[in-house]
């Protein structure tokens, strides 16, 4: 655990500071820096979400660069998650030769659940909240339910955002979520 670097933002408005923790303090320097060279007249930085240095000893480093970009006179931002990588002896960041990343695959989540209402509302919510801060819906849920009692998981589902985005499979008997993650898996390579 690194401790916490304290970062200032370049804001059109005000200069202001906000502890950044998990960072690595030397990387979080280096990107910053570098990072103010390669963002366009159009954008500033307005928030560093994280930054993770996974250090390559025999071509580089590379990191995971998840940032809020502003976007300069207007109200919007964009959010930028990016692999870049920094080869050994160069001062400039890169994307790799060859790496494809499709942006627009979809996700599954799996969720097995018995009895468990109030994590399922939760988890409900925390991705609504997720996909309308990245306007990101390329996702579905499989909800694995073991006769739940307490949660109707269809009505629960059943949301603007997510009824088109989920499926139910429905078991019967003891708990156990192997078996749930295994029949998810099972389901979708099937439809």
């Amino acid at each position: 655990m690194h401790k916490a670097t304290e970062v200032v933002y370049a804001n059109s408005s005000q200069q202001e500071k906000k502890p950044v923790k998990d960072i690595n303090p030397a990387a979080l320097t280096k990107l910053t820096d570098m990072l103010q060279i390669h963002i366009s007249v159009l954008y500033y930085l307005k928030r560093i979400h994280q930054v993770k240095l996974k250090p390559g000893l025999l071509y580089g480093d590379r990191y995971l660069v998840d940032l809020e970009l502003g976007i300069k006179h207007k109200k919007g931002s964009y959010r930028f998650s990016e692999h870049v990588y920094q080869q050994k002896g160069s001062s400039k960041l890169c994307s790799p030769k060859g790496l494809t990343w499709n942006k627009a695959a979809t996700v599954y989540f799996v969720v097995p659940v018995k009895d468990q209402g109030e994590w399922v509302y939760h988890f409900i919510n925390e991705i609504t909240a997720a996909s309308l801060l990245t306007k990101d819906e390329n996702f579905h849920v499989i909800v694995v339910d073991f006769e739940s009692q307490d949660i109707s998981i269809s009505q629960a589902f059943d949301t603007d955002l997510l009824r088109n985005r989920h499926t139910i499979l429905n078991m019967k008997g003891k708990f156990y979520k192997t078996l749930a993650l295994n029949k998810a898996v099972e389901h979708n390579y099937t439809k």
